[in-house]
């Protein structure tokens, strides 16, 4: 398993790929609901899917090789820096 971090067009991506068997072929939606099973694809990235929105991020899935799925997260502002004021001293 790797995993990668990085920041693009004010986004953080958090990509995760490994050598496994991958996912089913096209036209299924990996990030539907469905009851746990055996075969893998249970709740897991349905799950991921509605945390990553609720934080205005998404997941998305590139099926190369290796298949690599991406948390996107919306990257937080600079922190504000406050000067002590010379009063404080």
């Amino acid at each position: 398993m790797t995993i990668t971090l990085r920041t693009h067009d004010g986004w953080l991506a958090i990509d995760v790929s490994d050598e496994g068997r991958g996912f089913a072929g096209d036209g299924v939606d990996i990030f539907a609901r469905r009851a746990a099973s055996r075969e893998g694809h249970g709740i897991g990235l349905g799950l991921a899917q509605t945390l990553a929105h609720a934080e205005g991020g998404r997941l998305t899935l590139t099926r190369a090789s290796p298949p690599t799925l991406t948390l996107w997260l919306p990257r937080a502002p600079d922190p504000v820096r406050v000067q002590e004021s010379p009063r404080l001293r």
